[in-house]
């Protein structure tokens, strides 16, 4: 039996969400100097109340929170540009209007990176 079973019954791991991280100071060409841990913002796509995830830092040092697309705009556009974020805009004003761009920003995002995009689970957010 994998170990997650002795934690997490099937019914709550189907209420967990996927929030794929999208924009982070800490990545090769794009890497950011004078920020001694990561920003990163990280979006799911699925119905969930808060799809944007932001946090600052790693491990024990790690500080971030959950919010929503329209407060990404208002309140992080700065923590946004910070983590080389700015060509997320156009997909989270159009997920603001209830388009549905997952395919296509992750297809963008391989163009960028030539890699999949990672994600965490969160559950009840």
């Amino acid at each position: 039996m994998p170990c997650w079973q002795n934690y997490f019954s099937a019914q709550t791991l189907a209420v967990m969400s996927r929030y794929f991280l999208l924009a982070s100071t800490n990545w090769g060409a794009e890497k950011r100097t004078g920020y001694p841990y990561p920003y990163e913002v990280s979006i799911c796509f699925e119905r969930v109340s808060k799809p944007v995830l932001v946090t600052e830092g790693t491990g024990h040092y790690c500080s971030g929170g959950v919010t929503g697309l329209y407060d990404l705009l208002r309140f992080e556009a700065d923590f946004l540009r910070q983590c080389n974020g700015e060509w997320l805009i156009p997909y989270v004003i159009e997920m603001i209007n209830g388009n549905d761009v997952e395919a296509q920003l992750i297809s963008d995002f391989r163009a960028r990176h030539n890699r999949e995009p990672t994600y965490i689970t969160l559950g009840n957010v």
